[in-house]
């Protein structure tokens, strides 16, 4: 009830506003009396309206120099070449030239001052035209002028001048002489009949160096036909050399040979592979049953009283023996020989730059192999 209610007080307050009672006099004040209670206390149950504000926009003074900038951007703002020629008129406008010409007889009865008058428009109309055609002309060519500013002046292009006489005027141009061929694109090096050197002086020696050069020409050009003789003798020895392209049956029999040649390498390697393991077995063998001869120190670790325990060894007495018993020993024990590092047979020789032991020949190119790096160790099999 109360939406309904606001709404027709509002509008009741429209229709108020919209058809105002014009002024009573004051024989109608009594009646107005009696009409205004209602609308005395209607005014009551409406809202206060609120007090106007002034914005700063429209309540403050205009500034001295309100708009001075964007006068000068749009006084120093240069104008557009590509708008101009879009909106520029042309004189010879097909589609807005004058249809009078084709006019009936109907149009003759109009009176000389109004002929007047038009010629008057087309008089101003025509020198408006030019003026702007001269203003067009005018910035067209400070445009210009200033690019060409802008250019360094050694890519500047040089205006050339040419004063056309009247027999240029009246004797067609001749057509222009065919292009001379290229060095690249001759057939060969050696001049044609027309290109042949010809005597211009009677003297000696420039004769003498004209002949030579001629000659030096000659040569050259024989060296070039040799060198492309050679070129195609070395194409055809290589295209014979080409091997033809290999069948089922040729790719089987080269598998075949692989395979024999991996398992007899395969071999090798289990081979030096058994007694690479029975040398380190050996090795530890060695390191387990070895014994300590002389004084030993031993060393304990742990809880318990420290004392110190000094073990003295007796000297081992030795008895003289006459000279004639003596053993010899200031000779030196031989050296043992040494193994090869590929085969681990005896080594016979070293390796001059490395000073590596090998056996054979076999041994020697398979260390000559991993100088180069050739070869490389293998963490899963532990061989190269």
């Amino acid at each position: 009830m109360s939406a309904v209610d606001s709404e027709s007080r509002l509008s009741d307050k429209d229709e108020s506003q919209l058809s105002a009672p014009p002024p009573l006099s004051d024989l109608d004040s009594s009646d107005s009396d009696s009409d205004s209670e209602p609308a005395s206390s209607s005014k009551q149950e409406q809202e206060p309206e609120p007090e106007p504000v002034e914005w700063l926009a429209t309540s403050r003074s205009r500034r001295t120099t309100a708009g001075n900038r964007m006068k000068s951007m749009l006084a120093n703002e240069e104008p557009d070449s590509d708008l101009e020629l879009l909106f520029a008129e042309s004189d010879n406008d097909q589609g807005f030239s004058d249809a009078g010409d084709d006019a009936s007889d109907v149009q003759m009865d109009s009176s000389s001052d109004d002929e007047d008058d038009n010629n008057a428009a087309a008089d101003e109309l025509e020198g408006e035209r030019e003026l702007e055609r001269q203003a067009r002309e005018r910035r067209a060519a400070q445009r210009k002028r200033k690019a060409q500013d802008g250019i360094p002046a050694k890519f500047r292009k040089k205006v050339r001048i040419t004063t056309a006489t009247a027999s240029d005027t009246s004797t067609p141009a001749p057509a222009p002489a065919p292009r001379p061929k290229k060095k690249s694109e001759r057939a060969s090096w050696l001049p044609s009949p027309a290109d042949l050197p010809t005597r211009a002086s009677s003297r000696k020696t420039t004769r003498m160096s004209k002949e030579q050069l001629h000659q030096q020409m000659i040569e050259r050009e024989e060296r070039r036909l040799r060198q492309l003789e050679l070129m195609q003798k070395k194409a055809a020895r290589m295209e014979a050399l080409k091997k033809p392209p290999m069948t089922q049956e040729d790719r089987l029999r080269e598998a075949a040979i692989v395979e024999k040649r991996n398992s007899k390498s395969l071999n090798r390697w289990e081979v030096a592979e058994k007694q690479r393991e029975e040398e380190r077995r050996a090795k530890l063998a060695a390191l387990s049953q070895r014994t300590l001869q002389g004084p030993v120190l031993t060393f304990w670790t742990g809880l318990g009283e420290a004392r110190r325990v000094v073990i003295e060894e007796e000297k081992p007495k030795r008895r003289r023996q006459p000279a004639s018993r003596a053993r010899k020993t200031s000779n030196s024990r031989p050296p043992s020989t040494p193994n090869c590092i590929i085969t681990n047979l005896p080594a016979r020789y070293r390796d001059p730059k490395t000073g590596l032991p090998y056996h054979n020949v076999a041994a020697y190119r398979e260390l000559q192999r991993l100088q180069r790096g050739e070869l490389s160790w293998s963490r899963i099999l532990n061989a190269w």
